[in-house]
């Protein structure tokens, strides 16, 4: 991505360059009196551009060409980005919307486990309420129980009783009888 981005800004310094050398007669004595040429090539250095040897400063029809081809591959290369950005945003678009829409399943998930959990937390009060009420049952059935055993106890307590005097007043009205047989 960055090469494209250096190899379109390159382009588009040519093209402006081409323009202003256009609006310009500036002499180029100065770049071919360095010894470099940039019609020969030399010293690795592409040429792009091809200075006029006729000493007039215009342009060759081959490097007209040239910057012609130049400028046409800088402005495919200025929509290739232009489109690469559109998809860049597209994708930013779509990253975002995905993201919103993580973020409210999130929140539904986050806010069912809070209902769940209070669900659960209700569930468990009612258990311990119920296992409460089991207690205090068992208890009163304990209690109840226990005055139940308490009662029998008096009440074979009263029969023993009932059952002595029983016996008691048996065996004085045998006696009785007893001596009245025995003086009769």
């Amino acid at each position: 991505m960055c090469l494209k981005i250096v190899i379109i800004a390159g382009l588009i310094a040519v093209a402006s360059a081409t323009e202003m050398a256009d609006k310009r007669s500036a002499s180029w004595d100065l770049v071919t009196s360095s010894g470099w040429n940039p019609a020969s090539g030399g010293n690795g250095i592409p040429a792009t551009l091809v200075i006029n040897s006729g000493g007039n400063g215009g342009w060759s029809s081959d490097s007209s060409s040239e910057v012609a081809g130049a400028v046409a591959a800088a402005k495919a290369a200025a929509g290739a980005v232009r489109a690469a950005q559109q998809q860049v945003a597209a994708a930013k678009h779509a990253a975002l919307h995905q993201q919103e829409l993580a973020g409210a399943k999130e929140a539904a998930a986050a806010h069912a486990a809070h209902k769940s959990e209070e669900a659960s937390r209700r569930a468990r009060a009612r258990a311990l309420e119920a296992a409460q009420s089991a207690v205090h049952a068992q208890a009163r059935l304990a209690a109840a129980k226990a005055r139940a055993a308490a009662a029998q106890r008096i009440a074979a307590a009263r029969e023993a009783e009932a059952a002595k005097a029983i016996q008691q007043a048996a065996h004085t009205q045998a006696a009785r009888l007893q001596n009245a047989g025995m003086i009769c």
